[in-house]
C-alpha cells in the first residue's frame, strides 16, 4: 500500500516515527553502502572490517584511474586473515574492439583483466560482486569492468571461486593494482541483505 493524501508518517496521530522510517527503508534495500575508497596515488585498496551480516558483497567502479600501465587483482580475508594461497580460480572472455580472449587460470589472486592491462590513464567502470559469507559456502564471484585504452574500449567478463576457507566469513578484500597506482576515482563497497 502507497502513501496518498492523508497518510502521515510522523508520530503526531500515531503514524511511524522517524527510526521506525529509518529502519523500514533499511530493511528493505536490497545493498546498503559499507564504505567509499577514493584514489589518491595508491597502490591498493585494502578494507578489512566487512561486515559478517551480509552474505553477498558489491564493489562498483566509479571511474578509476590508473598511472602505469597494470593488471588489477583481488584478494580476500578470511576471518581476518588475508589468503594468498594459490587456490583462487577464475575463468571468463576479455575482449576488445578487434577480439576475444578466453582465460582461465588459477593463482594467488583474482585476476580482472588478465590477457588486456589496463594502460596508464585508462578509466575502468563496473562491478565486482562475490557471495559466501555463511561460514559453510566457498567464496565464488563475478564481475563486469569496462574500460578504454587509447581508442580500445576493453571489457572483462569473469567469475570464480576459491577453493579453499569454505567454513570462514570474509572479512576484508584487498584490491591492487600489480604495478604504479590508483590515481582518481573511486570503489564503493555494499552488503547486500
Amino acid at each position: 500500500m502507497g502513501l496518498s493524501t492523508g497518510n502521515s508518517l510522523s508520530e503526531s496521530g500515531g503514524g511511524l516515527g522517524t527510526s521506525d522510517v529509518k529502519t523500514l527503508i533499511k530493511s528493505n534495500t536490497p545493498y546498503q553502502h559499507v564504505a567509499t575508497l577514493a584514489a589518491d596515488s595508491v597502490s591498493s585498496f585494502e578494507y578489512t572490517t566487512l561486515p559478517t551480516n551480509f552474505r553477498t558483497f558489491r564493489i562498483i567502479f566509479e571511474g578509476l584511474g590508473f598511472s602505469s600501465s597494470t593488471y588489477l587483482r583481488m584478494q580476500l580475508y578470511f576471518d581476518s586473515v588475508l589468503y594468498t594461497g594459490n587456490m583462487y580460480f577464475h575463468g571468463g572472455m576479455n575482449k576488445d574492439t578487434t577480439s576475444t580472449s578466453n582465460f582461465h587460470g588459477q593463482g594467488g589472486e583474482w585476476d580482472f583483466t588478465k590477457n588486456y592491462p589496463l594502460s596508464a590513464g585508462a578509466h575502468m567502470t563496473g562491478y565486482i560482486e562475490f557471495t559466501g559469507n555463511d561460514s559453510v559456502t566457498r567464496a565464488t564471484m563475478n564481475s563486469f569492468l569496462t574500460w578504454y585504452s587509447s581508442s580500445s574500449v576493453r571489457s572483462n567478463l569473469s567469475g570464480g571461486h576459491v577453493e579453499a576457507n569454505e567454513t570462514a566469513y570474509i572479512t576484508g578484500l584487498k584490491l591492487y593494482a600489480s604495478s604504479g597506482s590508483m590515481n582518481r576515482g573511486s570503489v564503493k563497497i555494499y552488503g547486500m541483505n
